[in-house]
């Protein structure tokens, strides 16, 4: 499932994370990151993802940037530690924008896993590839081939994890030294352990025990 934030609501770090980075300007950039959830949802399956979107549905661009402005501070501190915390970060430098924030979190978190897209045409196009070149990042002119390379990224990385799951269950039934039928049985036994009805039945014998 795709969970997508948007800034400032909370959220917890209890699956893979993905943070989108990049340009905005209200009015000015396409509202990119509505086509990456879309496109995540129709294109990654099976793995739940959490989108943290800065793209705040309420900014207004009358607020003070400064320190002393609470909503300003607010939406400055949800991006940063959204970035300082997710497992991957997407960075899209649109060719129709400035994006200063961006130039600035490209440097602040090149050691991160990072997924770059920055198409021709884009003022300061060649200071993005050669950071990104010096820094080891992930570099795309097209959008599409961004996307592409972070489902590659996502799916080696759980499937990495299920196989380690996979065999640390194999090892662990191997150490009881179980033949088949043993197995078979000890499956039974713990299916029945974890029913809901002997929970129950548990947890009202428990309770007339302490009285």
């Amino acid at each position: 499932m795709i969970d997508m934030v948007f800034a400032p609501n909370k959220y917890k770090f209890d699956k893979f994370s993905v943070f989108l980075a990049g340009s905005i300007e209200m009015g000015k950039a396409e509202n990119w990151q509505e086509r990456v959830a879309n496109w995540m949802k129709k294109n990654i399956l099976g793995i739940d993802i959490l989108i943290l979107n800065p793209r705040r549905k309420d900014w207004d661009s009358s607020w003070v940037q400064e320190i002393e402005n609470k909503n300003f501070r607010e939406q400055v501190e949800w991006e940063l530690d959204g970035q300082d915390n997710c497992d991957a970060i997407i960075m899209y430098f649109d060719p129709k924008t400035k994006s200063p924030i961006t130039l600035l979190e490209l440097g602040l978190y090149k050691n991160k896993k990072i997924f770059v897209c920055c198409p021709k045409g884009y003022w300061r196009r060649g200071n993005v590839e050669i950071v990104c070149k010096r820094y080891n990042i992930k570099f795309y002119e097209e959008f599409n081939k961004l996307l592409e390379g972070l489902k590659e990224y996502i799916e080696k990385k759980f499937k990495k994890e299920l196989s380690l799951n996979k065999s640390f269950i194999n090892n662990f039934l191997g150490d009881l030294d179980l033949d088949k039928n043993d197995l078979m049985s000890w499956n039974r036994n713990i299916a029945q352990e974890c029913s809901i009805d002997n929970i129950i039945n548990n947890k009202i014998s428990g309770d007339k025990n302490e009285e």
